[in-house]
């Protein structure tokens, strides 16, 4: 089976690591090509499931699968559930994922999850300065994505979507030091932290 890379490297750090992706209904080997777009899409490894907008679901004349129960930071609520099919700009591509709908950021289409994660071998770097995600597809372990990542040095071609300060890892479940009242991991330990750093006398425990 051919080994799939994909590497994207950014023009600073960022906890905002978006990829292009190309969306379109489920099919299956034998049936025609289906429409696909294109969107932007963020990895969260902290998301079990992959998501998607109303965006996606109208753009692409999505019929619904099913509902499902979904947690989240203000509790659990009812999703409506998507078979699609997902591309990435490097041939890495899934015929079926179930896909829940949601409400995502601004200008973000789509949540890439540890469904789609777990298909293979997953890494984020931040080497001199510069944040590097590598996915490869199927699996083959870390001395072979280690490889992969030397063949496919580039230069810093990805927009830079935000740019952060290094701050200090809390436990995730502790409430967060900025004093939101919220969780770390639901506030400035989450997918979309705010923007305002924590405190300078914040330290973990």
């Amino acid at each position: 089976m051919n080994v799939h890379h994909l590497k994207t490297r950014y023009g600073g750090l960022t906890n905002k690591p978006f990829t292009d992706v190309e969306i379109g209904p489920a099919f299956e080997p034998t049936d025609p090509p289906p429409v696909i777009k294109r969107f932007r899409g963020l990895w969260d490894t902290g998301a079990s499931g992959s998501v998607i907008t109303q965006d996606v679901v109208d753009s692409l004349h999505l019929k619904q699968l099913t509902v499902t129960t979904v947690q989240h930071a203000a509790g659990t609520t009812l999703a409506e559930v998507y078979l699609i099919s997902l591309k990435f700009p490097n041939s890495i591509g899934f015929r079926s994922i179930r896909a829940t709908k949601g409400i995502l950021g601004k200008d973000l289409s789509v949540l890439i999850g540890m469904d789609v994660i777990l298909n293979g071998d997953f890494s984020i770097t931040n080497h001199d300065g510069a944040t590097e995600i590598n996915f490869q597809v199927p699996s083959r372990g870390l001395r072979e994505l280690c490889k992969a990542q030397e063949k496919l040095k580039m230069p810093s071609t990805a927009p830079m979507p935000v740019v952060v300060a290094p701050q200090p890892s809390f436990p995730r479940n502790t409430p967060c030091p900025c004093g939101s009242g919220k969780k770390f991991k639901q506030c400035h330990g989450g997918p979309n932290p705010p923007q305002t750093p924590l405190p300078s006398t914040a330290k973990p425990s």
